[in-house]
């Protein structure tokens, strides 16, 4: 399993880099799960369990907003959709992928190698989910 995901990261890194060199912001990926986990171990302790128990088969309530939270936040509302139930894994790729559009002013280059595929395989992603490129700024 590591062994696996360390040679698929060096692979990755080899396509993607524009350098001779590796250099560790060619391992985004890495480094946003040591991100993460750091996170979490800061945060575990302000974790706090608040109303009564629920049985396991009953449906949780929709999450509320955090005062001031925003899409931009990193927390679980984002995954969640408006009925209260988790959003499918096509439905965060089509908010992902119009993210990095967004956050790349439509240059594909950019937003296929942060997303880790290939421009072809970008292309075909946005023809399935219907992401309409003329919105982006510098469309490329």
């Amino acid at each position: 399993g590591n062994v696996r995901q360390l040679e698929n990261a060096i692979y990755r890194a080899l396509v993607l880099t524009e350098s001779a060199r590796l250099m560790p912001h060619d391992f985004p990926q890495i480094i946003a799960a040591a991100k993460g986990r750091e996170q979490a171990r800061q945060q575990s302790g302000d974790i706090a369990v608040h109303g009564p128990p629920i049985h396991i088969d009953q449906q949780p309530p929709p999450l509320q907003n955090h005062a001031g939270a925003d899409d931009n936040e990193p927390g679980t509302d984002r995954f969640i959709s408006q009925n209260g139930k988790i959003l499918s894994l096509a439905q965060m790729e089509k908010k992902l992928i119009a993210f990095a559009l967004e956050y790349h002013q439509g240059r594909m280059s950019r937003v296929a190698r942060d997303l880790g595929i290939g421009r072809s395989t970008l292309y075909r992603k946005l023809k399935q989910y219907e992401l309409d490129l003329s919105k982006q700024n510098n469309a490329a």
